[in-house]
């Protein structure tokens, strides 16, 4: 299920699959989640063969603004704190119209 349900495969149609189709679906998976959900690295990459830790590191950690996430954090502390998880705040292509808007307000 851990395949099928994310992509919308009814269990009763993955299981008609062939063996070796299922096989390679079921490999996916553990090979998927032996990364860390929070950096995305193999945590094996960190370690040498004793199974300790690697000097020096072999990924260095970087910071990087993102104007656009800068965007959606200054919409969503515009929401009222009470409003809960029911809004979700995403980015769109600005039209015509909300570029004149921008253009218009007055510079801080």
């Amino acid at each position: 299920m851990e395949y099928c349900a994310p992509l919308g495969i009814p269990h009763s149609h993955f299981l008609a699959w062939s063996p070796e189709d299922r096989s390679k679906a079921i490999s996916y998976i553990a090979w998927k989640n032996k990364f860390c959900s929070g950096c995305g690295t193999d945590p094996a990459t960190w370690l040498d063969v004793d199974g300790t830790a690697i000097e020096p590191p072999p990924y260095m950690a970087e910071t990087q603004h993102c104007l656009g996430c800068a965007t959606l954090e200054e919409a969503r502390a515009t929401l009222p704190k009470d409003v809960g998880q029911s809004y979700k705040t995403y980015l769109r292509r600005a039209t015509l119209e909300d570029v004149e808007q921008w253009q218009m307000k007055p510079s801080l």
